[in-house]
């Protein structure tokens, strides 16, 4: 991998390398002779004809072997300058496959940054998904809610009738009091008819005894029935405080159901009251009724329909008293169900609270990986435009050094042909000379110069 600073240097030390040569060579072809070989000797030969023999051949041949070695030494120069210039294309060319290498690799890595960036994108999916999902879920669970809320506001009018009807049940006992209270008057009025009827009315007292007795037992369980009940509505009401927030108020409508389970207990109460008082008047009764036995005879006309009077309100009194047990029954089932209701809707509450916050904990999540992503993207962005620039540079300095060393290469080549022609060419005439300076010198008879011998 280059960086463009490694490049720059790089780049440069090359070209003044390659540059360098060029100028050498330059130089170096400047300085050498551009007229033809044989021009150059054609003065000469016309000099030697013209002068003695010796000294024209002698400078001739000097000068000859300086160029000669002069041609040499550039020859020598050449071909060290081409062995350099072959070894720079070949460090370039490996710095091209080095480039070309890291180019590989930067794909390489570009691909790897693609797949991360599509699992990146996959897990913004599935989070997206997720979230759908847990939406989704947090509307079905108000549904749920919002129908829970409905199911106890219909208890509580449930609850609210079945006190109404309480309050009409006590309508009847105040009658039934007041029709007591009557009876109770009539019965003063005729104590002179009951005394003679009393024989059979003790028989009839007998078994008003008895019905009394069934009616203290029946009261008896009522009252433990009462107070199971109490119990029962007690360990509820612990069930329901220990829900209860520190201001006694807990969810929709919590105060105004114990508020009314209040006024349900103040209703037993006075129901178990009455039912004290009504006990109370029948031992009242049963006292005025030992007292006046003496007096009962004078009853005897009315035993019967005193009789069947006071079956017919047994009777009544045994109907009140089923209605009562169903009515408690009821309302400790429905009361049952309203803690149920309330369980049931804290247990919802503080689970769309815990969906609600990871809702809230997915969205937090969701943002963070959505905003690592753009970061990633933005990286990779930067990365690939910065190494494909570096490269671009890198391969662009690469290429002009290549073709600079190519042309060099090239020109050093041409140079050493035309030097090598050249040597050839000074190598035939200087055969040519010697030649013929050895068949002047024998023909003449000049001595030979010492440069030939």
């Amino acid at each position: 991998m280059f960086s463009q600073s490694s490049n720059r240097p790089f780049a440069g030390s090359h070209t003044d390398q390659l540059s360098t040569p060029a100028r050498q060579s330059g130089s170096r072809s400047s300085e050498l002779p551009q007229t033809p070989i044989s021009e150059r000797f054609e003065p000469h030969s016309r000099h030697c004809s013209a002068q003695p023999e010796v000294v024209c051949h002698g400078d001739e041949a000097n000068w000859e072997e300086n160029m000669m070695i002069r041609k040499m030494r550039e020859a020598s120069a050449m071909k060290s300058q081409l062995a350099d210039e072959r070894k720079i294309t070949l460090t370039l060319k490996g710095d091209l496959a080095a480039s070309q290498n890291a180019s590989v690799a930067l794909n390489q890595k570009l691909a790897t940054l693609e797949s991360e960036n599509g699992r990146r994108a996959e897990q913004v999916q599935s989070l997206t998904e997720q979230l759908s999902q847990t939406r989704l879920e947090l509307g079905q669970m108000t549904e749920e809610r919002e129908r829970n809320v409905n199911l106890i506001q219909d208890k509580a009018g449930e609850i609210e009738r079945l006190r109404s009807e309480l309050l009409h049940v006590g309508e009847k006992y105040t009658a039934s009091e007041e029709r007591a209270g009557e009876i109770k008057e009539a019965a003063k009025k005729g104590m002179v008819h009951l005394k003679q009827g009393y024989e059979s009315l003790k028989t009839t007292f007998d078994e008003l005894k008895l019905r009394f007795d069934v009616s203290q037992d029946n009261l008896q369980r009522t009252k433990d029935e009462i107070e199971l009940l109490k119990s029962t509505s007690g360990r509820q009401m612990k069930l329901v405080e220990s829900h209860l927030d520190e201001t006694g108020r807990y969810l929709h409508k919590s105060a105004e159901t114990r508020d009314l389970i209040s006024e349900l207990q103040q209703d037993r109460n006075s129901s178990q009251q009455v039912n004290d008082i009504l006990r109370e008047k029948l031992h009242s009764l049963s006292a005025q009724l030992v007292e006046s036995k003496q007096k009962i005879a004078e009853l005897e006309l009315r035993q019967f329909e005193e009789g069947a009077r006071w079956s017919r309100r047994g009777e009544t009194w045994q109907n009140l008293q089923c209605r009562i047990e169903e009515l408690a029954d009821k309302l400790a089932k429905r009361e049952g169900e309203a803690f149920e209701g309330l369980i049931e809707s804290a247990n919802l509450s503080t689970a769309l609270n815990e969906t609600i916050e990871k809702a809230n904990v997915l969205q937090v999540t969701l943002g963070a990986k959505e905003q690592e992503l753009a970061a990633l993207k933005k990286e990779a962005i930067n990365v690939e435009s910065t190494k494909v620039k570096e490269l671009d540079t890198a391969l662009k300095d690469l290429s002009t050094k290549l073709a600079n060393s190519d042309a060099t290469v090239h020109k050093q080549e041409t140079q050493m042909s035309i030097l090598n022609d050249r040597m050839r060419s000074l190598t035939t005439k200087e055969a040519a000379l010697i030649e013929s300076s050895v068949s002047v010198n024998l023909t003449t008879g000049c001595p030979s110069h010492p440069c030939l011998q």
